[in-house]
């Protein structure tokens, strides 16, 4: 298990179910991270930009390997993403609250990923101020 208060100061994140819906985390998460000084790679196949920046169709797509990813998707999506093989072993895993269960952060541990499920990204962006 990583620990959310090193992982948090990392620079490259993507956010994987990155949204234009201010009432949505997806979008929430990406806009404080932006704001936070962060590089944001958001991820969200039906979107070309959110807020302002350029949105991926998937992890494939990103211009750079993040750092962090973070998973603010039903746990269902977020399996089939791990599944895919396309995320990098170095890269970080961050599930947000709602978004995992023990199986899903068992799973991601057994593939060899590092991971954050203890926190939610605007609570730790705030602790850093």
């Amino acid at each position: 298990m990583a620990e959310k208060e090193k992982v948090i100061k990392l620079r490259v994140w993507a956010v994987l179910g990155a949204s234009n819906n201010p009432q949505k985390f997806g979008y929430k998460i990406t806009k404080a991270l932006n704001e936070a000084g962060k590089t944001v790679n958001p991820i969200n196949p039906k979107e070309e930009t959110i807020l302002g920046l350029k949105s991926y169709s998937d992890i494939t797509q990103l211009p750079q390997t993040p750092e962090v990813i973070d998973f603010v998707v039903p746990k269902e999506v977020g399996k089939s993403i791990i599944d895919t093989g396309n995320i990098p072993k170095e890269t970080i895993l961050w599930f947000q609250p709602g978004s995992f269960d023990d199986e899903l952060v068992q799973y991601a541990q057994s593939k060899g990923y590092d991971v954050v499920s203890d926190g939610c990204v605007l609570v730790e962006l705030r602790n850093l101020i």
